[in-house]
């Protein structure tokens, strides 16, 4: 039987169900937990009334929520989602609340209204007959069990996500981390790999004085039989973090000394290795041989861009570098590519101007967070709307065993910084 559950909180309009938070009884069929985030309770009512007349009556069980602090204090607890479906005003907690696996939609008044950091999510209307409703909610769950299927049986080993831009100082390496904390908070095994010549990482991540990456890299050079086990022992898991790096980094000089086949061995090290699901590489912005390996490697290249002049030229000539220097990659390269733009106030990009000077659309906006102009260790992964727009990203990148939606696309660098 399907249930509207709710939490009832003093400043809200949530209605209490019994049941609440129960445990499912053993050798109890799963229902697929369907939670629904709006202001309206006659809406989620409706709706619930609905489903419970209805074939997937025996098989959903509807959780609404008419506030936030209700949704937050579900959300806590643990429970599972299996879809999330939340108006615009809840989709930041909601979506930041969920696992990269939880589908989740945007229900609206009308398709396309979603502007600034919104902008992107899937949407449903939420004012439809409730046959057509029920028929959509059903078909995209279909869709996320084929996506589901298909990327674990064509993955072909680990993913690896590139993290770069052109420019310094637009939070590159917060994005790195914060892309890492919430793939593996979803169930994955994911190692964060920082390959900043000047890595400031160990004072967020601790083991400043371990060397581990200097002695992986020399490892595979003097001893490679031993670089496996080697790298086993050196790594580290960050209880907050949760994922795996190699605390302390290299000296700059060992890092300007790797040639393009260490960065190869490394690479290839960590995948046959380490048992991952993920590796996040955080780049240095002077592109060179090293970084056409890893974008080689990688299923996705998160290029980082503001709407700053100085940083959209910068931008510019380094695709025009990798396109010039690269040409027999240049195919592969660009389809990899997905632009996303920081330090977004909400309401600052109208929907109709998210392409960056590049003419490629942009897949992801992340929202500047004023706290971190004088960041302190600790801070860079409790910000509930970067980790809202980080969930997002890795939804779209395909980066939970999903299927990618396509970011890149070939085309000739434009002239201009726009």
């Amino acid at each position: 039987m399907c249930q509207l559950e709710a939490a009832e909180v003093s400043a809200g309009m949530d209605v209490r169900a019994s049941g609440l938070y129960s445990e499912q009884q053993e050798g109890e069929i799963r229902m697929y937990q369907l939670a629904v985030a709006v202001k309206e309770e006659g809406y989620i009512k409706r709706l619930a009334d609905y489903v419970r007349s209805s074939p997937q009556g025996s098989e959903w069980r509807i959780t609404g929520f008419t506030s936030t602090a209700a949704l937050r204090q579900y959300m806590k607890g643990g429970y599972a989602v299996d879809m999330m479906l939340a108006a615009p005003d809840f989709m930041e907690e909601a979506f930041a609340s969920c696992a990269p696996s939880v589908i989740k939609l945007a229900l609206v008044r009308r398709l396309g209204e979603l502007t600034g950091l919104n902008a992107g999510a899937e949407e449903l209307l939420q004012y439809q007959p409730l046959p057509q409703l029920l028929r959509q909610i059903a078909d995209r769950r279909l869709a996320g069990k084929a996506r589901s299927s298909h990327g674990a049986a064509e993955r072909n080993g680990t993913k690896i996500a590139a993290v770069y831009s052109a420019a310094g100082g637009i939070g590159k390496t917060v994005t790195a981390l914060n892309m890492a904390h919430q793939a593996a908070v979803s169930g994955l095994h994911v190692f964060y790999l920082n390959l900043e010549p000047f890595d400031a990482t160990p004072l967020l991540l601790g083991g400043a004085q371990e060397e581990g990456l200097s002695r992986l890299l020399y490892a595979l050079k003097s001893q490679p039989d031993t670089a496996g086990d080697l790298m086993r022992k050196l790594r580290r898991q960050h209880p907050v973090l949760r994922a795996d790096f190699l605390a302390g980094g290299s000296h700059p000089d060992e890092r300007f000394a790797m040639t393009p086949e260490d960065t190869d061995r490394l690479l290839e090290l960590l995948r046959s290795e380490g048992d991952y699901d993920l590796i996040i590489v955080d780049l240095d912005n002077v592109m060179h041989d090293c970084h056409r390996v890893i974008f080689e490697k990688s299923s996705s290249i998160v290029w980082l861009t503001t709407r700053d002049a100085i940083v959209r030229r910068k931008n510019e000539i380094a695709l025009q570098y990798m396109e010039r220097s690269w040409p027999d990659s240049r195919d592969q390269l660009m389809d990899a590519i997905c632009w996303v733009q920081t330090r977004m106030l909400e309401g600052m990009l109208p929907e109709e101007e998210l392409r960056d000077t590049h003419g490629m659309t942009v897949a992801g906006i992340l929202p500047y967070i004023p706290e971190w102009k004088w960041m302190q260790p600790g801070q860079l992964l409790g910000s509930l709307p970067f980790q809202a727009a980080v969930v997002m990203l890795l939804d779209k990148l395909g980066l939970k065993g999903g299927e990618a939606i396509a970011c890149g696309g070939r085309h000739t660098a434009a002239a201009g910084a726009g």
